[in-house]
C-alpha cells in the first residue's frame, strides 16, 4: 500500500520493521534506501543514523541467508564514501565489514 499511494520517510522504517518480523528480505530495500539518505546528509548524525541502520539491517540479510551480500554492500558503501573519514569511523566502531 506505502508504494501505491506513498508515504512519509518516518513511515518507511516502521512499515519495513513491521514487514520484516515475517518477510526480511523486503525491508532490506527500504533500509538500504534510509542507509543512503543518512549517509548523503554528510553529518555525524547521519553517518551515526546509517550506521544502527545497518546494524539493524544486517539481521535481515543473516535471516535470508544473504550474510555476504550484506559484507558485499557495506564495502561498497566504504568505497564509495572512503573520504567520509566520520562515517567510516562509525563503521569501523560498529564493526561492519570492511
Amino acid at each position: 500500500m506505502a508504494h501505491d499511494g506513498g508515504c512519509l520517510e518516518g513511515v518507511w522504517l516502521t512499515l519495513a520493521r513491521q514487514r520484516a518480523q515475517e518477510h526480511p528480505g523486503d525491508a532490506i530495500p527500504v533500509f538500504r534506501h534510509q542507509v543512503e539518505a543518512a549517509v548523503d546528509l554528510a553529518k555525524r548524525d547521519g553517518y551515526e543514523l546509517a550506521t544502527n541502520l545497518l546494524t539493524e539491517m544486517s539481521g535481515f540479510y543473516e535471516r535470508t541467508g544473504g550474510s555476504a551480500e550484506f559484507a558485499d554492500y557495506v564495502r561498497g558503501l566504504r568505497a564509495a564514501h572512503r573520504r567520509k573519514r566520520n562515517f567510516i569511523a562509525e563503521l569501523d566502531a560498529a564493526r561492519l565489514p570492511g
